[in-house]
């Protein structure tokens, strides 16, 4: 009688698919962990991976593994902008009840090379 396999022993046996990709299992698993990591700890939110395996018989003492990874991934985090409004309700840049202390004071000209300031 052979040694009984167990899933240790065929991670490395059977291919998978992950991300269009086909390759070893345990590569694939691994591929996915990082990736699931990276994205969980980028977002703050909450992501799985799922390891597939599938079983059919083949006839009578064989018997076919499939298997497929996937991952629910959080969407990255995108960087928000803190806007004001004033009274009206419009949305603007800088803060309408913040006084502007250069308020007179003219854009620089930009002087090309040759040429004299004024």
């Amino acid at each position: 009688m052979e040694n009984k396999l167990d899933f240790l022993n065929i991670l490395e046996m059977i291919e998978a698919s992950y991300d269009g990709n086909i390759g070893e299992l345990k590569e694939k698993i691994d591929e996915a962990f990082d990736k699931t990591v990276k994205r969980v700890v980028g977002s703050g939110k909450k992501g799985t991976l799922t390891v597939t395996l599938t079983f059919e018989t083949v006839n009578n003492n064989k018997i076919g593994v499939e298997a497929s990874v996937s991952t629910k991934l959080p969407e990255p985090r995108a960087d928000g902008k803190i806007l004001y409004h004033d009274l009206r309700g419009n949305l603007v840049n800088d803060d309408p009840m913040q006084p502007k202390l250069f308020d007179n004071v003219k854009p620089l000209k930009r002087v090309n090379e040759g040429e004299e300031a004024k």
